[in-house]
Formats: structure tokens, C-alpha cells, sequence
């Protein structure tokens, strides 16, 4: 038999529709900035309505913010149980458990939400951080890449380019002169090189054009939306996966034979602070590999203010088997350093010809690694162009926000140290190791023009402070 229709005038229907009015109500206080409320009028409906999984939510959602993570757990997970079938309450209770450092039922959480969406872009991303976080890197780039597949595919129209999320939505909406003349250039290269077929000349023009009439010119890093009629001109491409280079067969190790390891890692331990710079980093077959990723992987989404650089990141695109090599064979090679790490980040940046570089910071990791890439024929200027260090940790307790834009309490913190900084010049294949708390910032750089000559810097992190500081 067919149940009945609910009849509207019923007590029951009036309840439900009080119900629902009332939870619009508390969450249009949660997006008025008026969180305390909605958690009060979570609270209230909750009293009458044990069973309202959006009340639930809502009340774990304000609870998590004001860093009651224990109340939030036990609010989310009763909004899961009521409403098993809301892959967003899987997902904001698998960030949770993230925060808690609950990697383990985190990535169930996130397995749970793809079962129910497999096209979940979030599900995939954070599945990607927690298992990135247990050491499973492998599995952690796959979802990474379904994520970016899913993420950044060409977008048929400009309608749907404006259609994404409201976390998507900048990257396809914001840019910097800088950026767009980078672009421009990877594209022609990519032409010149066969990569793209010769009907993609039309992108690099419109790109081009939106270029011209940029504005800015006096100050090239800073970032603006793009108009309406700029996006239309460039939403086919514009921070799309245009274009990702097959890695090659390596052959032999990636890492140079022209370094003693014994001697580093005894220099690494009685160095204070710990700094070792090796040269001849890697093999001449790696280097290669790895600039030529870089130079054509169309993987460089984020645009830095100041600075006028770009970025690439592991968790989109930036994912070169060569450097997953690396991270395993640096475990066996210099295992006092790494053994007990595993590879917790990794990016790149990509400079203009001059500039600033990067500001002072610390990464909050155990170890860091970074090296360049770029021809040393390009860097004009051979005392400058690398990295200076700071015999100065930035304090333990601080978060990764804290890490990166402090700009004064670290220049504070500089001061205060009677020690030098150490200064490593720019070299092509040169690696400098430290430790990951150590405050440091990009020299000066001067490099001829052209994008091939642009300096290439790779970072990849291992553990986390946490651990280092024990």
C-alpha cells in the first residue's frame, strides 16, 4: 500500500516545519558571523529535536572553530549517525579528526564520503593529506591527482568556469601580471616544443592580449581579479592541467655520486645550527628530468604577492617521480638525517628575471630540502640568488600561519641573535639541508630573460617539528 501524503495541517508537519525554520535560522546567524548564536539555537532545537542531523552539524561545526574539538567530535559524529547518507558531514568530521591528529579514522571518514561521492574534490584532497600524513605517500598522490583531474579539466564555457566552489573560486579568478606573463611564456615554449597542438596559439594570443591591457606594469606581483571580459577570454586555460610531461626512465640512482654521505651527515650533526650545502645534488639524468618537469608541467596555479613568483605543490600536480625517488633513496643514503622521516611536502617556486624572492619564514617540518635547478649560465649575479639562513628557530608552539606571516615578530627574532646568518649562494645542482625551524629567506636574485632562465628552487619537507623536537 502507498503510505499517505503527510498532511500539512498535522502536528507532526508543523513540528518538522518549525523545525526546519529554525535551523535556516541558526545558520543564517553562523554566516552572519554570529557563530555563539547559532551554537545557542543549535542547542535550543536540539533540546526538542534530538534527531535533526543539521542542528548536529552546525553546533560541531561552531564548536570546532572555537577549538572545542572534543564537543565537536561528538556532535559531528551524532550528525553522521543521523544522516549517514551527507558526504559533507563525512568530510567535516574526517577534517576534525585530521586536526586531532587522528590520521587513521580520518581517512575512513574520507573513504566514507567518496563511497557516497566519488567526485568529491575535497574527499580526495584531504583523503590525499592523511595519508600523505602516515607516510603512504604513493597513495596519497593518487588522490591527489583524481582531485586535480576533477579539479582543473578544462572548463567547456565561461559559465561553468564561473561556476565553481566557493574555495575553487579564486584561483580561476585572481592573478598578477606576473603570473600572466609566465603563462605566456610556458605556453610558447610548449608550442616550440611540439607539446600542445598548433591550434592552442589562439590561448596564448587571447592570454596575451588580456596581458597588454593588464595594467600594473609598475608593480607586476600585485594580485586583482580578472574582469568579466578577461575571463572570458581565458577561462579554457587559465590554472587548467593543460599540459603534464611522462616521466622518463631514470637510469641509475638520482642522486650524485660525487658527495661523500658519511661526511654529511657527520657535518649535519655537529654543525650548529645545522646547515650543510652539498653541490652535485643530483644525477645529471635527474636534474635533467626534474628542469624539464618544470619548465613544462602547467602546474604552477599559485601566484605569490610580494614576490612576483609562482608555485607548484604536491597536493596539485607538482608530483614528479624523480623526486619520489629522492625522498626514498635520501632514507638509505643519509639515514642520521632522514631515516626516521618521512616526506611530509613538497613544492617549487619559479622566479622573474629579478626580485626579492621569498621573506623571511620557517617550515614547520624536521628537515629541510632545497635545491635549484636552473643553468647556472642564467644567474648573473654568482655571489647572490640562494638562501640565507638564520641561526634562529621560530618558536615551537607557533602554527604553520604564524610560521609564514609573522614578518615582525621574525625580523624581531632575527635581531635579537648575535650569530650571523648564513649566506649560501645560488649554484645549479647545489642542495642546502637545515633544520626546517630555522628562520630564512630568498637572497636578491638577478637572472637573464627569458623563461628557460627563470630560477627554479625545489623545497621538500620531512616529518614535522613535533617529532624533531621530541
Amino acid at each position: 500500500m502507498k503510505s499517505p501524503a503527510p498532511n500539512p495541517g498535522s502536528s507532526s508537519a508543523k513540528a518538522r516545519n518549525s523545525a526546519a525554520s529554525e535551523l535556516r535560522a541558526a545558520l543564517q546567524a553562523y554566516r552572519s558571523g554570529r557563530g555563539r548564536q547559532a551554537a545557542e539555537l543549535a542547542r535550543d532545537l536540539l533540546a526538542r529535536h534530538p534527531d535533526e542531523a543539521g542542528a548536529q552539524y552546525l553546533l560541531g561545526v561552531v564548536l570546532q572553530e572555537e577549538g572545542r574539538l572534543a564537543e565537536s567530535e561528538a556532535a559531528l559524529a551524532a550528525a553522521v549517525s543521523l544522516a549517514p547518507e551527507r558526504a559533507s558531514f563525512q568530510i567535516t568530521l574526517g577534517n576534525l579528526l585530521l586536526e586531532r591528529g587522528e590520521n587513521a579514522r580520518a581517512i575512513q571518514c574520507f573513504r566514507t564520503a567518496l563511497a557516497i561521492d566519488p567526485a568529491s574534490t575535497p574527499a580526495l584532497t584531504n583523503l590525499g593529506t592523511a595519508l600523505k600524513r602516515t607516510g603512504r605517500v604513493r597513495e596519497a598522490l593518487e588522490a591527489f591527482r583524481r582531485a586535480l583531474r576533477l579539479r582543473r579539466a578544462t572548463a567547456r564555457s565561461a559559465e561553468s568556469a564561473g561556476q565553481a566552489s566557493d574555495a575553487d573560486e579564486e584561483t580561476f579568478a585572481v592573478t598578477s601580471r606576473a603570473k600572466l606573463a609566465h603563462d605566456s611564456e610556458q605556453y610558447q615554449l610548449l608550442l616550440d616544443r611540439g607539446r600542445l597542438p598548433a591550434s592552442f596559439a589562439s590561448e596564448v594570443a587571447a592570454l596575451r592580449s588580456v596581458l597588454d591591457t593588464f595594467g600594473l606594469e609598475d608593480r607586476p606581483s600585485a594580485r586583482r581579479r580578472l574582469l568579466p571580459q578577461e575571463r572570458e577570454k581565458i577561462f579554457r586555460s587559465y590554472n587548467r592541467l593543460i599540459h603534464r610531461p611522462e616521466d622518463p626512465p631514470l637510469p641509475g640512482a638520482v642522486l650524485g655520486s660525487g658527495w661523500d654521505a658519511a661526511a654529511i651527515e657527520a657535518r649535519y650533526a655537529e654543525a650548529i645550527p645545522p646547515v650543510v650545502v652539498i653541490d652535485n645534488w643530483l644525477s645529471d639524468a635527474a636534474l635533467g628530468a626534474l628542469r624539464r618537469f618544470c619548465e613544462e608541467a602547467t602546474v604552477w596555479f599559485d601566484c605569490k604577492e610580494p614576490g612576483g613568483y609562482v608555485g607548484a605543490y604536491m597536493n596539485e600536480g607538482f608530483d614528479p617521480e624523480v623526486l619520489l625517488i629522492l625522498g626514498e633513496e635520501l632514507k638509505v643514503r643519509l639515514p642520521s638525517i632522514f631515516g626516521e622521516h618521512h616526506l611530509s611536502q613538497m613544492w617549487a617556486f619559479k622566479y622573474a628575471a629579478t626580485g626579492p624572492g621569498t621573506r623571511k619564514h620557517a617550515d614547520k617540518a624536521a628537515v629541510n630540502v632545497n635545491f635549484w635547478i636552473t643553468s647556472d649560465r642564467a644567474c648573473l649575479d654568482r655571489s647572490a640568488g640562494g638562501i640565507r639562513v638564520y641561526p634562529v628557530a621560530a618558536p615551537a608552539s607557533w602554527g604553520f600561519d604564524r610560521y609564514n606571516r609573522e614578518d615582525r615578530e621574525l625580523e624581531r627574532l632575527v635581531a635579537r641573535s648575535e650569530l650571523a646568518a648564513i649566506e649560501v649562494p645560488y649554484r645549479c645542482n647545489r642542495c642546502v639541508i637545515f633544520d626546517s625551524s630555522l628562520i630564512h629567506e630568498s637572497m636578491p636574485l638577478r637572472f637573464r630573460p627569458g623563461y628557460e632562465n627563470r630560477r627554479v628552487n625545489v623545497t621538500m619537507l620531512f616529518g614535522d617539528r613535533a617529532e624533531h623536537t621530541g
